[in-house]
């Protein structure tokens, strides 16, 4: 965890989409095999079972409160987060925690009257075991442990990227080495919290981490918050670009627009990159892209996407 977290993001998104591949492909053969050896007793389920529509629903909506609990970690994360591939994290979030998630619902209907008691924890590794598949059933737990990985690689680089120029910048000047400090500092954290046992955490934590999501997350992202994402968005900044307007970890809030006024500063897209920058308009449909930080580069383009315009400041910065 600590190789992955401290040599940069790069490394972080080539491991992520290796583990990614590895746990969709075992899983959805574990998932189909089982489904085929047990088609029978599912299809009975399907026409036996009463169904609690209320229930399911509810369960839902908790389910989609706990999975937005990670949406702090993709905030903190946002110096790398583009429009490409926001629209790829979306479709293998939907891959791994819609359609898998199904598919493995429809599964345990066939095998929850044969599933131990003591088993309930990790009842689909129970069910791998169970095949009879030596090979599928050492790869379904090789992605397991995958799953886990990249949990914790995920928690432990946000937190890595938030406290790598906090912790120690001044008596340490070498990044790597601040950089192993917060990570063996999150995971000693996370070993406490792990003495808890899974089957608690899984029971407790999660279903709490589900309620407070869709209190502080979920709902308003639903009511108000549907109505001001179409109007304003927050912008935090990662680098030093725009100073003395911006600085690092401050906070633009920006005006949603699609039109360009020259010598103003907008939130925008230039080859696949997210940049605030003031916007001067030249002959020939071009653009230079002017950082107010006179060490950074111009730049020249000729299409751009417009975000918003920057319309107010937040300035932690002036304050650390």
């Amino acid at each position: 965890l600590v190789f992955l977290v401290i040599f940069g993001v790069q490394l972080i998104v080539k491991a992520s989409a290796v583990m990614s591949v590895v746990i969709l492909v075992a899983s959805f053969t574990m998932y189909f095999i089982a489904i085929h050896n047990h088609t029978g007793e599912i299809a009975q389920a399907f026409a036996t079972s009463d169904p609690k529509v209320g229930i399911g629903i509810w369960k839902t909506l908790v389910y989609s409160g706990f999975q937005c609990v990670a949406a702090p970690s993709m905030i903190a994360a946002s110096s790398i987060i583009n429009v490409k591939g926001a629209k790829k994290a979306s479709l293998l979030g939907w891959l791994m925690n819609g359609l898998a998630l199904s598919v493995s619902c429809i599964m345990l209907l066939g095998y929850h009257a044969e599933i131990p008691a003591d088993q309930m924890t990790l009842p689909n590794l129970y069910i791998c075991r169970t095949l009879g598949i030596g090979v599928l059933s050492v790869c379904y737990q090789v992605s397991l442990f995958f799953a886990f990985i990249s949990t914790c690689v995920t928690t432990i680089f946000t937190m890595v990227q938030k406290y790598e120029n906090k912790i120690f910048a001044n008596s340490i000047s070498n990044l790597k080495i601040r950089r192993v400090i917060v990570a063996v500092i999150v995971i000693i954290v996370c070993m406490c919290v792990s003495m808890i046992g899974l089957t608690n955490i899984i029971k407790y934590a999660y279903g709490y981490c589900g309620y407070l999501g869709l209190i502080a997350i979920t709902i308003p992202a639903l009511t108000i918050g549907h109505k001001k994402n179409k109007e304003y968005i927050a912008f935090v900044a990662r680098d030093d670009s725009m100073l003395p307007l911006l600085g690092t970890e401050d906070t633009a809030i920006i005006e949603k627009c699609s039109s360009i006024k020259n010598n103003k500063i907008y939130l925008l897209i230039n080859d696949d990159k997210l940049l605030i920058r003031k916007i001067l308009i030249l002959d020939n449909n071009e653009y230079e892209l002017e950082p107010l930080n006179p060490y950074f580069p111009k730049e020249k383009a000729t299409d751009l996407h417009i975000i918003g315009k920057v319309i107010r400041v937040e300035m932690k910065s002036a304050f650390l």
